[in-house]
């Protein structure tokens, strides 16, 4: 009697190819992915560090980015933010003072629309106008010369304050009152002025 025992090596046969068909198409899937990968990996732009971390755990730190908008005083070395009535903020240096003794005139263009001459930060136009802004900055190199020590902040080696106008002010109680404000925060960016 003979038995038939080749039955049982096509079964063999069978799973031997579907196993290797198995492992083949893994390897395929891997090495595909890989390439591509690397195709993303090398389109990116080339000065962009990429960093692998190895950790798994996630210890990075969303450190919040500022927006704020600064006023920079150039000829001072100073800056302070700006928002709110003083988005529009500019200043004006007079150019007849000297670097020791100066006159720095803030006001914003919103002010400007009302045509009162005495609030705008501008070169004096003739004799006739007393040009003093909304704000104008004062400055001090020695802390025992200033008599108000809270109206000063320190910025490098001098005591600076923003200082409202007392000759911008204007008849029409609305148009007083947005000067007001804007004089008001003038004198509360005193206290934000940082060094450049």
């Amino acid at each position: 009697m003979k038995k038939n025992s080749q039955g049982f090596a096509t079964i063999e046969a069978a799973l031997l190819v579907v196993i290797l068909g198995i492992l083949g198409f893994t390897g395929w899937y891997v090495w595909h992915a890989k390439q591509n990968a690397e195709e993303s990996l090398s389109s990116n732009n080339s000065t962009t560090p990429i960093i692998k971390n190895k950790s798994t755990t996630n210890t990075s730190v969303t450190t919040p980015v500022s927006t704020a908008k600064y006023l920079e005083i150039k000829e001072d070395k100073i800056k302070f933010p700006i928002s709110g009535v003083l988005t529009d903020a500019y200043y004006f240096p007079d150019p007849e003072n000297s670097s020791d003794i100066r006159t720095i005139t803030f006001s914003t263009h919103s002010l400007d629309s009302y045509n009162i001459a005495v609030c705008k930060a501008q070169a004096k136009p003739n004799a006739e106008v007393n040009v003093q802004g909304a704000a104008q900055l004062y400055f001090d190199g020695v802390k025992s010369e200033i008599t108000d020590i809270t109206k000063y902040k320190q910025a490098g080696s001098y005591w600076f304050s923003i200082q409202a106008s007392k000759d911008c002010k204007s008849d029409d109680p609305t148009v007083q009152a947005k000067i007001t404000a804007v004089q008001a925060a003038f004198e509360e960016a005193t206290q934000s002025i940082t060094a450049l």
